[in-house]
């Protein structure tokens, strides 16, 4: 027999019935637990990044190929959280090391651009999630559906100067310089990418809340306590980008 937990927005299929309650304190230390440890292997990444390249040593070194390969890795994980809902706690381990490394080297890279970007960005990041978790707290889990809409919007918005782009780039060969910090449509798409970003987390809050009331998903939880740390990532890279084009102008 098989359980579905509908959402206005994501059709979740259980695959089998769990009968232990979903607990939110217990997915909130979990994603806590996580983003720590991304946090700690994210300033070794850009501590290794900034030591390094000032002797020249980094290219070719065993750290940069880890460096390297962490968005693969990254990515291949992601994908198996999403097929997996019920995620083992060493691939959210292994999931929360990895992006850790990648979002480590991306703001040594971008942190050149100024002083306190990067500090400016995690401070935006933390309100953001803040304000979702009130938004979700006062609107007691439920989605509307001129929320849907909006986030339909914002989807093809996105689409749409994703598309544009890739055809300008294809005519005039000019998409690197279109996606530069300091040109008007990535900051467009930094700040779309924020919104999608804070919606999905919202739905994801809604999805949580939801499971809980129904006395299960106790297995889930890691599933959820990595798909909030995703998240959190993809505001702060928005949130870096689009510091990034304010510095440069």
């Amino acid at each position: 027999m098989k359980n579905y937990i509908q959402n206005p927005f994501f059709n979740i299929e259980e695959r089998t019935i769990d009968s232990k309650k979903l607990s939110i304190r217990s997915v909130a230390l979990k994603c806590l637990l996580l983003t720590i440890l991304s946090l700690v292997v994210a300033i070794w990444t850009w501590s290794v990044i900034v030591t390094k390249s000032k002797y020249g040593q980094l290219s070719g070194s065993l750290e940069a190929w880890i460096i390297f390969l962490s968005p693969f890795l990254t990515i291949i994980l992601s994908t198996i959280s999403i097929k997996k809902l019920k995620l083992h706690p060493a691939i959210a381990v292994v999931f929360a090391l990895s992006i850790g490394i990648f979002y480590g080297s991306f703001s040594a890279v971008f942190d050149r651009i100024g002083s306190g970007l990067i500090l400016n960005a995690a401070a935006s990041t933390f309100i953001t999630i803040i304000s979702c978790l009130i938004l979700s707290v006062l609107t007691n889990g439920k989605i509307s559906n001129y929320f849907i809409v909006f986030l339909q919007f914002i989807i093809s918005l996105s689409l749409l100067i994703i598309g544009y782009n890739a055809i300008m780039g294809i005519l005039f060969l000019d998409w690197q310089s279109m996606l530069e910090p300091s040109t008007v449509t990535s900051f467009v798409l930094a700040l779309v990418g924020a919104i999608l970003g804070a919606s999905v987390t919202i739905i994801e809050l809604s999805i949580i809340k939801e499971i809980k009331d129904q006395s299960k998903g106790k297995e889930q939880e890691w599933y959820f306590a990595t798909g909030l740390l995703f998240n959190m990532v993809w505001i702060y890279m928005c949130c870096v980008f689009m510091l990034a084009w304010a510095k440069k102008k």
